[in-house]
This record gives C-alpha cells, structure tokens and sequence, in this order.
C-alpha cells in the first residue's frame, strides 16, 4: 500500500500529443518538456526529423528544439540544441494512434555560427536564421573549433595574395572559377556546416579509429563543409597545417542533404 501511495504521488511525466505541440510556441513547448531547464528563446522546432527517409507517424516520436544564438566570442554566436526521444506507454501505437507521448532522453549539444558582420553581438546573433544555421565540431571541444574556424577565416580572405598557401581545386560546371584563390576567399562562412579533424587524405574518422596524437598546437588536418555554397554543390574544403595553413583542397561535391 505504501508503494502505491508513493507511486501515486510521484510526478507524472510532461507528455503531449503531436496535434497539441504543432500548436504551441516552440518556446512553450520546450518549457512543457523541460520545465525544470532554464532555456533562452526557442526559435526552431523539428517534428519527427526530415526528409523522405522519415516514416510517418500520428504521434511525436522525436523532435529537436533550437535555441536563440547568443555570442560565444568576439566573432562567433553559439546556440544550444536540444534532440528529445519521446514513448508513449508501452500498449499504444505511437505510429497509428496520436497518443500522447513524453521525453525518456534528452541530448544537449552545441552549434556555433558565424555571423555575417563578422562581430558576434546580441542583436547579430538573434539575427541568425532560425533553420540550418549554426555548425557542428565533430567531437573538437567548441573552444578549439572556434580557433581552427578564425585561423581559416583568415587564411582564406588572404588566398588571393601571392604565396600564401597553397591551393588546389575540382568541381564541375565552373565551380573552381577562373581563379581559384578568389573563389576560396569569397566563400560565404555563414554556411558553414561541419568542422572536423580528418587524416591527410581528407577522409574522417569513425568511432573506434585510431587517431593519431595532436601536435601541441592541434590538428595537422581539418576539414570545413558548406553545403549548397557552391552554386548548389557543397564545398568540401580540406586544409593542411604546420601549425598555420600551408595548403587547402577544393573540392565541389554534389550531395542531397535529407
């Protein structure tokens, strides 16, 4: 008897059926689902994921909640995102049924955006666009992506000048440009989308690789991705440092995003 009384005392779980969270405010609905958080203004909200690839289903199986940029540094805006698994009890059928459902895991992670006056303020980090801004740092802490991303920035605004770095380049339909040193500086950093440490042949590490040891100054590979920046293709951008960049690989990659 104790342990029913106890039982039915204890706090239920928030829940909400997908009708119900497509008609609250995002930041209603994080302040439902997380109520003991304290969160800034959710400006972006993702029902059940995207793209062709995500089954349909009556009820809220998962959702992302993005919250407002608000400046990291001097140059950088970060944003704090919230991916929530939700169930429903164990006799429902989420995917036939709307049923109500409620959060059993919530990952926290961080994005950071560059803005495009390249001074991160309160009013110029608000400014970001709600959908697809913001980068991932692919497991480097935020601080070091941060310096690999200021290092590039200047890097390539200085590509043109003679004996810089050095720089090669491929892409169809006249991706590269006539001078591929000017298209590398032109590149718009606000759609920045991935930053990431890669061995010398540009390709990634998985979970379970073995990486090698960082030079006291970092990574001696690091790749920059922007989708869609090259007039509807993703520049793939792959530089070489020693500890300042030496070299930089274009490439011009024609990738769908689901």
């Amino acid at each position: 008897m104790l342990a029913l009384l106890l039982q039915a005392g204890s706090p239920l779980p928030p829940s909400v059926t997908l009708g119900e969270a497509a008609a609250m405010s995002p930041t209603s609905l994080a302040g439902r689902l997380m109520p003991d958080r304290k969160l800034g203004p959710i400006v972006d909200v993702i029902f059940n994921g995207q793209g062709a690839l995500t089954p349909p289903s009556k009820s809220l199986n998962r959702l992302w909640l993005v919250e407002q940029m608000v400046p990291f540094d001097a140059t950088l805006c970060r944003s704090h995102v919230f991916n929530i698994e939700m169930k429903s009890d164990p006799d429902a059928k989420p995917y036939v049924d709307a049923v109500p459902t409620h959060p059993v895991k919530i990952e926290e992670y961080d994005r950071l955006w560059v803005p495009p006056t390249g001074v991160a303020t309160a009013a110029t980090c608000a400014a970001a666009p709600a959908q697809e801004s913001g980068f991932g740092t692919g497991g480097l802490s935020l601080q070091q992506a941060a310096a690999l991303v200021a290092q590039a920035r200047n890097a390539f605004a200085l590509a043109p000048r003679p004996g810089k770095i050095a720089i090669s380049c491929k892409g169809d339909k006249g991706a590269c440009g006539s001078n591929p040193r000017k298209t590398l500086a032109a590149i718009d950093w606000g759609t920045l989308a991935f930053v990431e440490q890669v061995n010398s042949k540009g390709d990634g590490y998985y979970v379970g690789d073995r990486k090698p040891a960082d030079a006291p100054w970092g990574p001696a590979h690091v790749q920059f991705t922007f989708p869609y920046a090259a007039d509807g293709a993703t520049w793939v951008v792959t530089v070489d440092r020693k500890p300042a960049i030496a070299a930089a690989r274009m490439d011009a990659q024609w990738a769908i995003y689901e």
